[in-house]
């Protein structure tokens, strides 16, 4: 037994000494009712229903059963998976706005339950809480999780291949959580019932599950050691559900990865696992990624998906959902494959003497490449990671470490243009055979692993041209440090050809398990076969006495003359230096080769659409683009320039061509933000939608519904705001309208004057024209009203005086606003929300929009 297990059976042995029904270890009887808490082991969670708590259009009407008192409690499903336990020992808590706090919840249990109910016990939303551990945790409560869990309840209900055959602490959730994408609710805007759903996903969803298993440990087809498959999937559970948490939010961190990638590595060594030349953990992501890729093409019905099984809700609701979930796992899958790939362009250096280093610090260190060449690389580098659009991102990744790679061998390696096309264009050819199999959910791991030893063979003989030159070039390198160079040069040159290909199928396996791929060994010069020899740490510094001459850089920019020559710039000039990610070296499309990227790539897209409230067009909202369905507190990537019009018609100009969510708002505090006191509207029937911007104008065909505000209501139903006297009354004074959007009295022409406490054609000097259709006191003055309340003039601010921003109306409410606003120093339209001047957040009851305000 090794030193792992025996430490887990002794703190098993241990627990259940002091509590006979120990809720830990991942094992036991869960079904009791005493369970080890610690006290603590707090989950802080919040509750997300996509667009903003308690604004959003919500035909399910949870945010309406949100609004009123709701207990938070934890559960453990029995057994059998029927029903919920709640866990003892473990309060329930309160839902305090969209956050809750639960306290002493035990240490190391997994797949827990934290549900919402309403004050009679009826459920609201769940989610499955990932592996407890010592001190704070934390969960998101959504529709999404909602569905995750009811889903995850039937699997355990049903087992997955016959009843009560896994535990529900034993099942892998974090499978579930692959299964069920945002695309279910922003592309197909549902469902609705999470109960009906998960019945549809639910044969697809365990068949995959079992696929998963027999791939893993057997052959697809032939029932694999379910019990055995599970102990390897044990220690990678904890990862696999924090990667998952992490990509809902945004994408799992290149230091997660690591972390998981170090752990599947060691318990598919320890496990045997390996076919072939390929290692467990390349066996481990072909098992994984083939049965979901065969879980989508089964819920699409796609032709050749033999041995799908079938749901009576299929051809109804959930079979368009397959290519969307199928089109979602391939771009979590090459996000995640390129934060892998970034780990080796890293710039950070690792700590002297470790045994592994990023490959452009080991070719920087064995080559002395130049600290200028890799500081311009770095700053792309930072620019591009900055980018808040996830497809972008990865485009121009994928460009600067194509830039690199020639870069390299043309400057490390002295590489001809010619050779080096050819050695990608190689590379690319020896790949096809790998990606096809992989991409055919009924290649059987003996089929892979056969056509993978091919590629890695394939490999080996395109790199012997490279290694031959980088042998001619730094002889005087010793044996081992000639090899380090080799494989860092490979690692890049790989990296940044073969996109297609996860980069775990790069490496071989290891079989001495020393840390180091038989392959590596081989172009290192170490033994595969002994664990005892193994690569040396990359050097420090290399002696300058090692080295050939640099390369030529005339001008001393950081890029030798050949490159810069390569690319059609001037070696002589340094204002001529090339751009890193736009340098182009392959000069046209071609295999391992990305079309050039245009000088200037300029926003070319723009969105039209009207704004509708209570079937009424909404004039006065401010439309924005977002990449993510969470609207409220948030800056939208582009703002249109002007509100919506009577006819509630609205345009976002200066688009980049993308997929975005759009939202509307009313902008009271001119911050450039739905805030409070906002109303908030968006594009979409029972969720966010998501649309794809084309090139030129995008029309979209559904309209953007104002659906709530921010806050509370000033004024009861059916009583309007008097900004005149500061009052709620039923009838509005002469001069203003009754606005139905806003529950308010709005000036019937011009503006709203707090001056006069009337309506005026204009904003009197030093007022200004706000957003809100009022005249604001300018930035750095604030309003100070007369005795009477009946004018007021502008004066200085007082310093430190907190103006609270107002709470206007309820979720049924809205409020209009004018014209964008008007900068005190041009007095010209200001068009993005970042150059907006500061001035005071709307009062309550402040000016409204005058419908002609011009």
């Amino acid at each position: 037994m090794n030193k792992l297990r025996f430490d887990k059976y002794i703190l098993c042995l241990l627990a259940l000494a002091a509590f006979l029904a120990s809720a830990g270890c991942g094992g036991g009887d869960k079904n009791k009712t005493e369970s080890k808490t610690e006290t603590g082991n707090t989950v802080t969670g919040k509750v997300d229903l996509f667009s903003g708590y308690g604004v959003e259009l919500d035909s399910v009407g949870r945010a309406k059963l949100l609004a009123d008192a709701v207990s938070v409690r934890v559960y453990r499903l029995q057994p059998d998976g029927s029903n919920f336990v709640p866990l003892p020992n473990v309060p329930a808590s309160q839902l305090e706005g969209d956050t809750f706090r639960l306290e002493r919840v035990p240490n190391g249990e997994r797949n827990l339950i934290v549900r919402l109910e309403t004050a009679d016990s009826k459920p609201i939303l769940a989610a499955i809480l990932p592996p407890v551990k010592a001190g704070e945790n934390t969960v998101v409560v959504s529709p999404e999780t909602d569905l995750e869990t009811a889903l995850f309840q039937r699997i355990a209900q049903s087992g997955v291949r016959a009843p009560k055959d896994i535990k529900p602490w034993e099942f892998d959730a974090s499978f579930v959580k692959d299964i069920i994408t945002d695309s279910l609710f922003y592309d197909m805007q549902g469902p609705k019932d999470s109960a009906l759903a998960a019945d549809a996903l639910l044969p697809v969803a365990r068949a995959a599950y079992a696929r998963f298993l027999d791939t893993l440990l057997g052959k697809i087809g032939v029932a694999a050691n379910d019990k055995e498959a599970l102990k390897l999937l044990d220690p990678l559970a904890p990862g696999l559900m924090s990667m998952a948490l992490d990509y809902e939010s945004g994408g799992a961190s290149a230091e997660r990865l690591e972390d998981f990638s170090a752990t599947l590595k060691r318990v598919t060594r320890e496990a045997g696992l390996k076919s072939a030349q390929m290692s467990g953990e390349a066996i481990w992501t072909a098992a994984r990624r083939q049965s979901l890729l065969w879980a989508a093409r089964c819920i699409a019905g796609a032709p050749g998906a033999d041995g799908c099984p079938t749901s009576p809700y299929a051809e109804s609701s959930i079979q368009p959902y397959g290519a969307l979930l199928e089109k979602a796992l391939a771009g979590r899958w090459a996000a995640e494959d390129m934060a892998e790939r970034r780990l080796e362009f890293s710039a950070a250096t690792p700590a002297t003497g470790a045994v592994s280093v990023p490959s452009l610090i080991a070719i920087k260190r064995l080559t002395g490449m130049s600290e200028k060449t890799v500081a311009a690389f770095n700053g792309a580098f930072a620019k591009i990671d900055a980018s808040p659009d996830p497809e972008r991102r990865v485009e121009l990744q994928m460009r600067l470490m194509q830039d690199i790679r020639d870069v390299l061998l043309l400057g490390a390696a002295g590489m001809a243009t010619d050779d080096a096309g050819a050695l990608e264009k190689d590379l690319s050819a020896s790949a096809k055979p790998l990606a096809n199999a992989l991409n055919n959910p009924a290649s059987n791991i003996a089929l892979i692993g056969a056509t993978h030893q091919e590629f890695v063979n394939a490999c080996d003989r395109a790199f012997q041209p490279l290694a031959a030159l980088t042998a001619a070039r730094y002889p005087k390198l010793d044996k081992t440090d000639l090899g380090k160079l080799n494989w860092a040069l490979r690692e890049i040159v790989l990296d940044a050809t073969l996109y297609e290909l996860p980069r775990v199928y790069f490496a071989s396996v290891d079989t001495d398990g020393d840390g180091a791929p038989d392959n590596e060994e081989r172009v290192v010069g170490t033994d595969p076969s002994s664990g005892k020899s193994m690569p040396a740490p990359v050097l420090v510094v290399t002696p300058a006495s090692m080295l050939p001459d640099q390369p030529a850089d005339t001008d001393d920019d950081g890029f030798i003359d050949a490159v810069e020559s390569a690319v059609g710039k001037n070696p002589k000039d340094e204002a001529s230096a090339p751009a890193p990610g736009r340098m182009a070296l392959c000069g046209k499309p071609a295999p391992g080769c990305l079309a050039p990227l245009p000088e200037t790539v300029a926003a070319s897209s723009s969105f039209e659409g009207t704004a509708y409230y209570l079937g009424e067009a909404a004039q006065g909202l401010f439309a924005g683009v977002y990449s993510s369905a969470k609207f409220t507190g948030n800056q939208p990537l582009m703002l249109a320039a002007a509100p919506s019009g009577r006819n509630g018609a609205f345009k976002i100009e200066n688009i980049m061509p993308g997929r975005y969510f759009i939202a509307g708002f009313t902008d009271a505090s001119g911050s450039g933000k739905p805030e409070s006191g906002d109303s908030v509207g968006y594009v979409g029937a029972n969720y966010p939608r998501r649309i794809t911007a084309a090139s030129g104008i995008t029309k979209i065909d559904e309209n953007l519904t104002v659906f709530g505000v921010i806050g509370k209501p000033v004024c009861p139903e059916n009583q309007l705001y008097n900004p005149a006297s500061e009052t709620c009354g039923s009838e509005c004074p002469a001069g203003m309208e009754a606005s139905r959007l806003l529950r308010a009295c709005r000036c019937e022409s011009g503006y709203f004057s707090p001056a006069t406490s009337s309506c005026a054609e204009k904003c009197p000097e030093p007022f200004i024209a706000g957003r809100a259709g009022s005249c604001d006191c300018p930035p750095g003055m604030q309003l100070e009203k007369s005795a009477d309340a009946k004018s007021g003039k502008c004066v200085e601010a007082k310093k430190e005086v907190i103006v609270e921003k107002p709470v206007l109306k309820d979720e049924k409410e809205s409020r209009m606003i004018g014209e964008p606003p008007l900068s005190p120093v041009t007095d010209k339209v200001i068009h993005n929300p970042a150059d907006t001047p500061a001035r005071p957040p709307f009062r309550p009851g402040g000016p409204v929009m005058a419908p002609n305000a011009k």
